[in-house]
């Protein structure tokens, strides 16, 4: 359990990325070869009869999907829920994020902890996934980043990586987080104290929550830039995120 907790994003990380593709890959018109047999043709030899059945297969051999036919999968997906975040995007985001903290949390403190249950702590998430990962995040993503560095070429899909990677989730992100944290549980009571004291905390954490918010959110956010349109970029963050939050919420939640 040790070893587990002490690279848990890590492990995440890997059985999301396999169960994500493995799910796209099931969504795929990957045709297979189909065998039929045309009426056996019996032979008469004395007292025996030997049946030979001739099979055939189609022309068309079994072809596996290409990375571009994954890809275009996924940016496909369901009808009736492509229509709705394409018709609501910003809305659907703040939702989705919001159910996602909660949820995280909720699964974190009655699955993984073995302490009573705190209200207090889903109630801070579930106002860091509104304010923070739905309103904020939405703008930074399909706004700021986008309109710098537009399109999906190779070079300004990395700029895009690393601008969430080293400015957004470091200077905005965590620090956002911690304040988030030390108000509520300081009373509810917002002040310049509370602000040097989250900051503070965050700084002596620092180096362990950057690495692992990098080992989730590097390869993460190539598939944010590189494949999802933008209506999916922040659901797409929200379900990769749920074990981020996890992770973050049994190691910071206290």
């Amino acid at each position: 359990m040790r070893l587990l907790l002490r690279f848990p994003v890590l492990a995440l990380l890997q059985l999301l990325l396999l169960l994500f593709f493995s799910c796209t890959a099931q969504s795929l018109e990957v045709r297979q070869p189909v065998f039929f047999q045309p009426p056996a043709r019996i032979l008469s030899t004395g007292s025996h009869y030997v049946a030979t059945t001739v099979q055939t297969t189609q022309k068309e051999i079994c072809k596996h999907p290409t990375t571009q036919q994954v890809i275009d999968a996924i940016r496909g997906g369901n009808a009736k829920a492509q229509s709705f975040l394409q018709n609501h995007p910003f809305s659907s985001a703040i939702a989705i994020t919001t159910c996602n903290a909660i949820v995280a949390d909720l699964m974190t403190q009655l699955f993984l902890e073995k302490n009573p249950y705190r209200l207090s702590r889903t109630l801070l998430f579930a106002a860091f996934g509104l304010l923070y990962q739905g309103v904020v995040q939405y703008t930074l993503v399909n706004n700021v980043w986008e309109k710098l560095f537009p399109g999906t070429s190779t070079k300004n899909v990395v700029k895009k990586i690393c601008a969430m990677n080293l400015i957004s989730d470091p200077f905005l992100f965590l620090p956002v987080f911690y304040v988030f944290k030390q108000f509520l549980a300081d009373g509810g009571i917002l002040s310049l104290s509370i602000i040097k004291a989250a900051i503070a905390t965050y700084k002596t954490n620092a180096f362990i929550d950057l690495r692992n918010s990098w080992l989730v959110w590097f390869p993460g956010h190539a598939v944010t830039y590189g494949v999802m349109p933008a209506h999916k970029r922040i659901p797409w963050m929200a379900f990769l995120s749920l074990f981020y939050m996890m992770v973050l919420s049994l190691t910071r939640g206290g």
